[in-house]
């Protein structure tokens, strides 16, 4: 009995040593760059001399297109989406402890239950000249950032 515990104790070392671990797989995961105000900015001044054709194939159709006061064309370009504010509901609670002499009074608050949506959108305005070439740009909006 005593040669088959050691037998058996035995072929366990020897597989356990034959045993190879798994490498460890790390997904080195590169940094997202930000979307920034500055990149739009960027992205519009790109627009600048260019046909206001060139600007529909990249930008898709404009929402709007209307003249301005000096008789230029101006075409406005609009995305937005809706947050809802459920996503910041965190579910969670704190508790604040007083202390008064000998006495402890603990208060515990749920955190709020947020409802109602975050409209998120930009609207951006080029200005063209009589030949379509986008001569101006500006925007409107808290959500007008580039990559």
């Amino acid at each position: 009995m005593a040669n088959n515990i050691i037998l058996i104790l035995t072929i366990f070392v020897i597989l356990s040593g034959c045993a190879t671990p798994q490498a460890k797989q790390t997904k080195q995961t590169q940094p997202q760059p930000e979307a920034t105000f500055e990149k739009y900015a960027a992205k519009c001044n790109s627009c600048i001399g260019k046909s206001i054709d060139n600007v529909v194939d990249s930008w898709g159709y404009p929402v709007q297109e209307f003249k301005a006061p000096n008789g230029n064309t101006v075409y406005a370009f609009h995305k937005s989406t809706k947050i809802p504010l459920s996503l910041f509901n965190s579910g969670h609670s704190y508790t604040t402890r007083s202390v008064y002499g000998n006495a402890r009074i603990d208060n515990t608050y749920a955190s709020p239950q947020l409802s109602g949506d975050i409209d998120i959108f930009c609207t951006t305005y080029f200005e063209v000249d009589q030949s379509k070439k986008v001569i101006k740009w500006q925007y409107k909006g808290n959500a007008c950032r580039s990559l």
